[in-house]
């Protein structure tokens, strides 16, 4: 956050980057390409980086922006882009409408991770990392990393108190299709945006929970048993919080 300040080796300048993501990362550039921490003024690099950060038990992240601080190298950092937890895609400053980059002056470009060029990559934030590289005439000054969280659904999709047929027929009536992420009614509490097997596990691991609504107290359904309970992720937006790397 010194404005594109380089301070040198050990500094804050050398950023956090997760060893197995720098491996990833290796294959994809030419060998010319070295990694670089924040403020380094050298064309034809990358600059990797992680955000670690913790997530309660009881909840989610819901959404998130991205926000990096940015300084062309060189003039063709026009055809730059970023990678964001996986070596592809990589996406293009003008596919993101980042363009121009100023090669003198310092720039704020954000990124809301529900959207970028179409993709939803909330679902890659629930493990608590989001691996970044910027490449490869770019200086990277800050980045921030701004979280909102949510309380973790359970498999009670229609609110009602008790796990069951109900919430059972919201997945089966929706299956296979693409809906809202995170929408419960619409029978995705896993949060990828698609009706399917996880989300089917949801329901079935907590099968006959809560207490049945008077008019289905005689018609409860005995556990199945077969299927498990996989990951859980959520609905709603109850707070904020923020990381930020910088040098």
């Amino acid at each position: 956050m010194d404005g594109g300040l380089n301070n040198g080796p050990g500094s804050a300048d050398d950023v956090h980057s997760d060893l197995d993501w720098r491996i990833a990362l290796f294959p994809t550039a030419p060998s010319t390409w070295p990694f670089v921490g924040f403020d380094f003024a050298h064309k034809d690099s990358q600059v990797p980086f992680t955000f670690d950060f913790e997530i309660d038990p009881d909840e989610i992240v819901t959404a998130a922006t991205l926000t990096l601080s940015i300084r062309g190298v060189h003039s063709k950092v026009f055809t730059d882009g970023i990678l964001l937890d996986d070596v592809s895609p990589v996406y293009s400053y003008d596919q993101l409408a980042w363009n121009p980059v100023s090669t003198s002056t310092i720039v704020l470009r954000s990124l809301d991770l529900t959207n970028v060029n179409s993709d939803y990559l909330i679902p890659t934030l629930q493990d608590g990392k989001l691996n970044v590289a910027v490449r490869d005439d770019t200086l990277v000054d800050y980045a921030l990393l701004d979280l909102t969280f949510g309380p973790a659904p359970t498999g009670d999709l229609n609110d009602d108190g008790f796990i069951g047929i109900a919430d059972l027929s919201i997945v089966l009536g929706n299956w296979n299709q693409n809906v809202t992420p995170f929408d419960p009614l619409m029978g995705d509490p896993s949060g990828d945006g698609l009706v399917g097997i996880e989300d089917l596990n949801f329901v079935l691991g907590s099968w006959n929970a809560g207490v049945p609504p008077a008019e289905e107290g005689s018609s409860s359904v005995p556990e199945p048993g077969a299927l498990g309970l996989m990951m859980v992720v959520g609905v709603g937006r109850v707070g904020r919080r923020g990381v930020k790397r910088g040098g």
